[in-house]
C-alpha cells in the first residue's frame, strides 16, 4: 500500500505596536507604558504538502497570562489588543496558538510586553534655528543677563490622553503657573551679575489616571 506523508512546515511570528506618542523625528519605537493600548499581529507562513495556507483559514487562540481569551480568538481573528497594567519592568505573557481546521497543523508562539515608565527630554529653543533636537539637555550654561527658552518634550505618553497632560515646571524649589498657551515651554531669564546652579524640573501627568505621569531635571549654570 501507499502512504501519504504530509509535510508541515512554516513559521509564526508575533508582531506589536504601542499606541503612545513619540515625537516626528524619533527613530525608535514607541515604548508600552501603563494604561496605553497595545496591539499584537500575527504573521504565520505555514504551508501543507508546500501549499501555502491562508491566514484568514486559520484558527487563533490568544492567552494573556495563561487565561485563554475566547472574546479574541476564533477563525481568521489574527490581531489582539491589551492594555498593560502591570509596574513598568513587570511583563505580560502573550501566547497565540494556531492550527488549521483538520488541525493537521499547530503553531505556538509566546511573546513577553512589558510596560515602560513615561520618559520627557529637555531641548533648547534657539531664536533662529527653532528646537535643537540634535542635543537634549541634562544640563546648560548661560551667561548672567541670558534667557533661553527650553522645550520639555513627553516620550510614550498615551495618544489619547496627550490633550490631557498637566505641565509642572519647578525652579529652584518653585512650582510655576504653567501656561495655558504652551504649557511644554519654559522661559528662564536670568538676572545682570548673578551667578549659579539652578535645578530645574519637569513633571508630566494625566489628573485622569494616577499612574501615567512621567519627571526629569537638568541644570541650569550661570556665571
Amino acid at each position: 500500500f501507499e502512504k501519504t506523508l504530509k509535510l508541515n512546515v512554516g513559521e509564526l511570528h508575533l508582531l506589536w505596536s504601542a499606541s503612545t506618542y513619540t515625537p516626528p523625528w524619533y527613530r525608535g519605537k514607541a515604548l508600552p507604558t501603563r494604561g496605553s493600548m497595545v496591539k499584537i499581529i500575527a504573521l504565520p507562513n505555514l504551508f501543507i504538502n508546500g501549499r501555502r495556507i491562508s491566514a484568514n483559514s486559520l484558527t487563533y487562540n490568544w492567552s494573556l497570562d495563561d487565561k485563554l481569551s475566547k472574546n479574541s480568538s476564533g477563525r481568521g481573528r489574527d490581531t489582539f489588543s491589551i492594555t498593560p497594567d502591570q509596574s513598568p519592568g513587570i511583563p505580560h505573557k502573550v501566547k497565540l496558538a494556531v492550527t488549521d481546521d483538520t488541525k493537521a497543523i499547530a503553531y505556538e508562539k509566546t511573546i513577553e510586553v512589558a510596560s515602560h515608565a513615561p520618559a520627557i527630554t529637555f531641548y533648547q529653543l534657539l531664536p533662529l534655528e527653532g528646537p535643537a533636537y540634535q542635543k537634549s539637555l541634562s544640563k546648560l550654561e548661560l551667561n548672567s543677563g541670558d534667557e533661553a527658552k527650553i522645550m520639555g518634550v513627553p516620550f510614550f505618553f498615551s495618544i489619547h490622553s496627550l490633550p490631557l497632560l498637566k505641565y509642572l515646571w519647578n525652579v529652584g524649589g518653585n512650582l510655576l503657573a504653567s501656561e495655558s498657551t504652551n504649557p511644554d515651554i519654559l522661559h528662564y531669564q536670568t538676572e545682570p551679575g548673578s551667578s549659579g546652579t539652578q535645578a530645574i524640573s519637569l513633571k508630566i501627568e494625566n489628573p485622569s489616571y494616577i499612574f501615567e505621569r512621567g519627571e526629569n531635571i537638568f541644570t541650569i549654570y550661570v556665571q
